[in-house]
């Protein structure tokens, strides 16, 4: 599996043993639009290997309706830090997302049934308060580059 533009230079600080403080960004946009550090570049059709983003606070910014949204996400769930955040800048509307086995797979492990491999999960969102959406806003209008209008 393939790489997220600009995933390399993440890679090369965690093989160090170095891990970053800040957010990582996941851009489902075109390049360039944020000059922020660390920031990642994917498309949506394409399939990645996320594990460089381990244990890394991470946060999706797409345009609302992406139809991979879903699938990407819960590929990143397995390997960042939760929860998972997303914004989509043309809706001004954020969340953070969380990732569970669902009852009947817990139930069905409890009773011997499946094993933790089977269990089979749903994704849960809680979307964000008006002042955390204005509060990404204002980091996206800060880090944007200047050709984005989107972002300003």
């Amino acid at each position: 599996m393939k790489l997220p533009q600009n995933a390399d230079r993440i890679l090369s600080v965690r093989m160090k043993g170095l891990i970053y403080n800040d957010t990582l960004i996941v851009s489902f946009y075109d390049k360039p639009r944020i000059s922020y550090d660390p920031v990642v570049y994917a498309r949506p059709e394409e399939t990645y290997d996320w594990r460089f983003a381990a244990r890394m606070t991470t946060c999706i910014v797409c345009p609302i309706g992406m139809s991979s949204f879903e699938r990407h996400a819960i590929e990143l769930l397995k390997h960042v830090a939760r929860p998972l955040l997303y914004y989509h800048p043309d809706a001004e509307q954020g969340g953070s997302l969380y990732y569970f086995p669902t009852a009947d797979s817990i139930d069905a492990w409890v009773q011997g049934k499946i094993a933790k491999t089977q269990w089979k999960w749903a994704l849960d969102n809680e979307y964000w308060m008006d002042f955390q959406n204005n509060q990404f806003q204002k980091f996206l209008s800060e880090v944007a580059c200047e050709t984005d209008p989107r972002y300003h």
